[in-house]
């Protein structure tokens, strides 16, 4: 089963994910042919579903969640184990290159969102914005502390500031 189409702002490049007898791997393609290569080298039906696969403005990224059961009735940030994996599982965002590479975790968390530079990503951890670089030369960082939840975010078009939802249930 294809899911999770995406494409570059820029460039002929796509990416999507494949479920083949259960291994989920992301799958790219890059124009004018289109010829689609695995990029991930999942090899084990854990049931760990890959999901919001996204591609860097430039193309040269590709950044995905591993985990959860996107689509279900209970709470997708939520780690799934259907395996009985005695290792706990998380629910992880993972970046790749685009011509390939071994996959690094960019750590636990939920909707990643590009900068405009494509070198790092902003997500959602514990009800609050994380930043961390594509690379993984460093660690994740919490952008600030506030009260409520933080979600939805977006890069002004140079980069220099976030806009985002502040839900505080009051």
């Amino acid at each position: 089963f294809v899911t999770n189409l995406t494409a570059a702002a820029t460039g002929e490049r796509i990416a999507f994910t494949l479920n083949e007898r259960g291994l989920r791997n992301i799958w790219v393609a890059e124009g004018p042919d289109f010829t689609a290569r695995r990029l991930t080298q999942y090899e084990t039906d854990d049931g760990q579903e890959l999901n919001a696969v996204t591609l860097s403005p430039d193309g040269t990224w590709v950044v995905y969640t591993r985990g959860g059961d996107f689509g279900s009735n209970w709470d997708d940030a939520l780690p799934v184990n259907p395996t009985g994996a005695t290792t706990p599982v998380k629910v992880e965002l993972w970046a790749v290159p685009f011509a390939g590479g071994t996959p690094v975790s960019l750590g636990e968390g939920l909707n990643p969102v590009f900068a405009p530079s494509s070198d790092a990503v902003v997500f959602e951890r514990g009800r609050q914005l994380w930043r961390a670089p594509l690379d993984g030369s460093a660690s994740a960082t919490k952008l600030f502390d506030q009260r409520g939840s933080a979600s939805d975010a977006q890069f002004s078009p140079d980069g220099t500031r976030i806009a985002f939802v502040s839900g505080r249930g009051d």
